[in-house]
């Protein structure tokens, strides 16, 4: 007799796809399969560049990002292998390769930058815009919009902000519009807990019902100081 069951309710795996070749969909079918065997739960397939937004066109190159139909064709399969696909898509840092177009200009923290801009018009149209089709292409529960390292924030448009407020309280302000913004969509927003280890004093402005994904690049001898800010705050 075998008894077995998973150590965790969620169990997923981040897969960088805005670096390098863009995966072909049978490679992804591949994937899911090696997943389920591993007891793996959730795909989260990274796009900073790489998921084609047939309005914004030049937000991925067509060629090599998911298209609207791919991604059907991925949920369902995952669906088979009770894997769901959890995408994640930049919504504030990593958006270099949207922003050198001049179509973009006025969103850039920086000319040509990494950073979307807090406060200017455009920018949360645009993001609402993305992930009302992300929503309706992914049934996923929760929808990560990243905002991991994002340097630029207050060297160009929100300088002044940053000088009066902070770095952490701007970027907090942001992520609380973003959440507004997309509340409609009725999904949970994951996002990079970066802010816990920069800023923990910033975190408790974070809405409630975010979830924070510490994480690191080097090896470490304990998480706490990184999941620690967010505990104390309430935020899964």
């Amino acid at each position: 007799t075998a008894r077995d069951w998973p150590a965790m309710k969620y169990r997923g795996i981040d897969d960088d796809l805005s670096r390098g070749p863009f995966p072909t969909l049978e490679f992804q079918k591949h994937q899911v399969r090696a997943f389920a065997a591993f007891k793996v739960n959730i795909y989260s397939p990274y796009f900073e560049h790489t998921l084609l937004y047939p309005d914004q066109p030049l937000a991925a190159s067509p060629g090599s990002s998911l298209t609207p139909a791919e991604a059907a064709e991925l949920v369902a399969y995952a669906r088979q292998y009770h894997v769901t696909v959890l995408p994640e898509q930049e919504a504030f840092g990593h958006l270099h390769h949207v922003l050198k177009y001049e179509l973009y200009q006025d969103l850039a923290e920086t000319p040509h930058g990494h950073v979307l801009a807090p406060g200017q018009d455009g920018t949360l149209p645009l993001i609402k815009d993305w992930f009302t089709q992300i929503a309706q292409e992914f049934p996923s529960p929760f929808i990560h919009i990243g905002a991991d390292e994002t340097f630029d924030l207050g060297a160009g448009r929100t300088r002044e902000a940053v000088e009066q407020k902070g770095y952490g309280p701007v970027y907090v302000d942001f992520l609380k519009q973003i959440h507004d913004a997309l509340a409609p969509l009725n999904r949970r927003l994951l996002f990079w807990g970066d802010i816990g280890d920069a800023n923990p004093d910033a975190v408790s402005a974070l809405p409630k019902d975010m979830i924070a994904v510490p994480w690191n690049y080097w090896n470490t001898n304990g998480f706490d100081k990184m999941i620690d800010p967010f505990a104390r705050n309430g935020i899964e």
